[in-house]
């Protein structure tokens, strides 16, 4: 079994198996809810979104709040 989580897969390791034995793939692309709440100033992220919608989200709430993480928009909030 291989988890993606809805961003590119760089390295292409989500489709291969250099054991040989058969595998499948969860693939958490669509579980992309992203829910900002201001009042606490926290966000509610799922692990399909990408770093680029997070940010979008964000920044459509609050022009002064921000989420440290990486610089590639495509990259999954869970990981490639």
């Amino acid at each position: 079994m291989k988890i993606r989580s809805g961003g590119h897969d760089y390295d292409g390791l989500s489709y291969v198996s250099y054991a040989g034995h058969p595998f499948f793939i969860i693939d958490m692309f669509n579980l992309r809810t992203v829910d900002v709440d201001l009042a606490s100033k926290t966000a509610w992220v799922q692990s399909g979104a990408i770093l680029g919608e997070v940010y979008y989200y964000i920044w459509e709430k609050s022009k002064t709040l921000a989420f440290p993480a990486g610089v590639c928009p495509t990259v999954g909030v869970g990981g490639q």
